[in-house]
């Protein structure tokens, strides 16, 4: 486990199982640049359209869109509606 304070650079090599999470109470912002581009930041740009939609979060449609870009979600998906408004 790497706990990264302001300014951490982590480099996560392809295939390498990670997460991310901020266990603190303080807002925190992270920059997220993965390389080759531009597949990996599509998936967050379309998880993203699919947590801001109105009503209850549609699980199947994440579960599709994991399946798309080959991605296995290992820690539970947590989503603050509210952290985007801020």
């Amino acid at each position: 486990m790497v706990r990264a304070t302001p300014g951490t650079v982590i480099v996560v090599p392809p295939g390498c199982p990670h997460a991310f999470a901020n266990r603190t109470e303080v807002p925190a912002r992270m920059f997220f640049q993965s390389s080759p581009p531009p597949d990996h930041e599509r998936y967050f740009e379309e998880l993203m359209d699919i947590l801001s939609a109105d009503g209850p979060t549609d699980h199947t449609a994440i579960a599709a869109l994991r399946r798309r870009y080959d991605i296995e979600q290992l820690t539970p998906l947590r989503h603050d509606r509210s952290a985007g408004s801020r």
